[in-house]
């Protein structure tokens, strides 16, 4: 991407965030391209991948093979309440299957809820969730991001100015209080809002990527609650648009970051960095306009990265060799869903 295309791309980004912050919106939802991929979600056990599109869940079988234009295999569909169309395609922004019980949770920006499906490996069609999180005492207010921690059973959100987590996570429905409020003396109202996360369940650190272009490192993730001082705060001057999407490879000790433009930034000894960091790497692809929500598959070394072109068409490219990729790469595969 040349340098004119970005400097439009980050100007059009920056201004659906002052227009959607002034509408009262307290996040960067005008800054998703309409009929967007929000969310990915590639199951290892079963070869499918959920794609999460137009407020709909796609599946799609042999994922680790398929290329090409895709007919999804099934189509999970949600309630009008929840997923007004595809309009609005932040609405519903993140989705997490959780293998051990078989559900699918999945975020609804728009109503301010969290959707609980039953049987994830074989729903098809209109679907009704079996449980559902939401009501003024759960304080969701335009939640952006989800995490389902299976060793704790507790599930983080990323609210509009705070993190909530809500324990017993597998049963939790209707109006409930969360049991901890995390927030931090970095993430001032309507400056600093948390738009990513990611749980390190091993050295129990929470990542967080604020919409001031850095991510908030906690420790003692699994307890921390109230306003507290993050440990860490990883900034870079690669990061010149907000870190939505992160993936953390404990194998490797490395950070990936997309931020909508400017590729897939890598950070290595994610567990200690601290301060102004040089990315190790920058994937980028001549395909990459608005590159999106990313997943590595540790055991085949994939990498798959939602985007769309410049004229509209989204896709998901899929890189070998992820750990070690770096620079301008062509796509091994690439998915049209």
């Amino acid at each position: 991407m040349n340098s004119n295309k970005i400097k439009t791309a980050l100007l059009l980004l920056y201004l659906g965030m002052i227009i959607s912050i002034s509408n009262g919106c307290p996040c960067p939802c005008g800054s998703t391209p309409p009929n967007f991929i929000t969310s990915l979600w590639y199951d290892a056990p079963s070869d499918e991948l959920y794609v999460l599109k137009d407020n709909q869940i796609l599946v799609f079988n042999k994922a680790s093979t398929v290329n090409g234009h895709l007919s999804p295999n099934r189509i999970i569909s949600m309630p009008k309440t929840y997923a007004p169309g595809s309009y609005c395609s932040y609405c519903v922004p993140a989705m997490w299957f959780d293998s051990a019980s078989n559900e699918l949770f999945v975020l609804s920006k728009y109503a301010a809820s969290v959707l609980v499906f039953t049987d994830a490996t074989t729903a098809n069609g209109n679907v009704t969730p079996a449980r559902v999180i939401s009501g003024t005492t759960t304080e969701l207010n335009w939640p952006s991001n989800l995490w389902f921690d299976a060793q704790s059973n507790q599930l983080y959100v990323n609210n509009s100015y705070n993190i909530l987590v809500f324990t017993d996570a597998t049963t939790a429905q209707g109006n409930i209080a969360p049991t901890r409020v995390i927030s931090s003396t970095t993430a001032t109202p309507k400056a600093n809002v948390p738009a990513s996360l990611w749980l390190d369940s091993t050295s129990n650190q929470l990542y967080v990527g604020i919409t001031n272009n850095s991510i908030l490192v906690f420790t003692d993730a699994s307890t921390v609650s109230g306003t507290v001082a993050p440990a860490r705060t990883i900034t870079s001057t690669a990061l010149y648009a907000l870190p939505r999407w992160l993936w953390f490879d404990t194998i490797s000790n490395q950070l990936y970051v997309s931020t909508g433009y400017g590729g897939i930034l890598a950070f290595t000894d994610a567990t200690t960095i601290n301060g102004n960091i040089t990315p190790a790497k920058i994937i980028s692809a001549n395909q990459f306009i608005y590159n999106g929500p990313l997943w590595l598959d540790s055991a085949s070394d994939e990498l798959y990265v939602a985007n769309q072109d410049s004229k509209g068409q989204v896709s998901i490219l899929v890189f070998d060799n992820a750990s070690t990729i770096n620079g301008k790469v062509t796509p091994s595969r690439i998915l049209y869903p």
